[in-house]
């Protein structure tokens, strides 16, 4: 299902396109490579939490703060 979702993700943005005419390709890729570095180590980071009681807490707070931002941004795109 992951995969599913990955190539049709990978259809609709296709990662590059949206680099806007005269800006610097190099600039954007390092910041991108440098952005899903910091994904990937907070990903890490949060599967090591788990480990302990007090990790998963983290995480699931951690989850209920991502969930009510995303709560909070529909607010705002329904109310603008």
């Amino acid at each position: 299902m992951v995969s599913a979702f990955a190539i049709f993700h990978g259809h609709a943005h296709a990662h590059g396109t949206e680099l806007s005419p005269g800006a610097d390709a190099i600039a954007f890729s390092a910041g991108y490579v440098i952005a899903i570095g910091l994904l990937q180590v907070c990903g890490t980071g949060l599967g090591v939490a788990t480990r302990w009681p007090t990790g998963w807490d983290a995480v699931r707070l951690a989850g209920a703060a991502i969930a009510g931002a995303g709560v909070i941004f529909l607010c705002a795109a329904l109310w603008s």
